[in-house]
């Protein structure tokens, strides 16, 4: 299967790898066995943005483990994290809320549910954006029934767009010292790792730390 991102598998690899980089903290070049994981999902059409996905997954898994380690893990380790972040992703988009019993209405309400829940325990600093935010997701719930499972995911990106650029216009007001605090935590991170980093996905980075030392949510159905 040729990648539906129009990614050659250069660029791929190097992505994938930049940022398994900075979520081990380690500029360990990834192995043969950790290659052919990386062309694996390459040739079956896996976008990037489901490997970082499986990538965050696991990480967070550790960080929740009582069991701490200073283990270095390699992609082999996170592969079956990815494996189920996009099975998950795949019948979710073909119909697994049938499976269990869920209509797809009644899936991207309950999904829409968790994310205003989560956006109430929001940082107050971003309250704002929270409240407009959730204006627009009750919007979107009003208007469920004409939805599918593409639309609302479509609708969703669209806020999440809306959202990062009134957090990053607060960031760059009162909020400047989270913004130079992440700056410094990545810029430290990418020079202590001693090798080129792809520069979108240390972009991405930023934006996920910041997101979670403001406690935001992913606005997306799938997570």
């Amino acid at each position: 299967m040729c990648n539906k991102e129009n990614t050659t598998f250069e660029e791929y690899f190097f992505k994938v790898e930049s940022y398994f980089a900075l979520k081990r903290d380690r500029a360990v070049l990834l192995s043969p066995e950790e290659f052919e994981v990386v062309e694996y999902f390459y040739n079956e059409g896996v976008p990037l943005k489901i490997i970082f996905k499986g990538i965050d997954r696991f990480y967070e898994k550790k960080k929740k483990s009582k069991r701490k380690t200073k283990r270095i893990y390699f992609l082999t380790h996170v592969k079956d994290h990815i494996e189920e972040v996009w099975q998950d992703y795949k019948r979710k988009g073909t119909g697994s809320y049938l499976v269990s019993g869920e209509s797809e209405k009644d899936f991207i309400v309950n999904r829409i549910d968790e994310i205003i829940d989560a956006l109430n325990k929001a940082h107050k600093s971003v309250k704002s954006v929270c409240q407009e935010v959730t204006n627009r997701l009750v919007n979107l719930k009003d208007k469920v029934e004409e939805l599918t499972l593409e639309d609302a995911e479509g609708e969703m990106e669209s806020i999440f767009e809306f959202a990062t650029e009134k957090i990053f216009d607060i960031l760059n007001s009162e909020l400047k010292w989270l913004k130079e605090e992440v700056e410094i935590e990545v810029n430290s991170l990418v020079e202590s790792i001693g090798k080129e980093i792809s520069p979108d996905v240390i972009d991405r980075f930023k934006k996920q730390i910041v997101f979670e030392k403001l406690k935001f949510p992913n606005i997306s159905l799938f997570g």
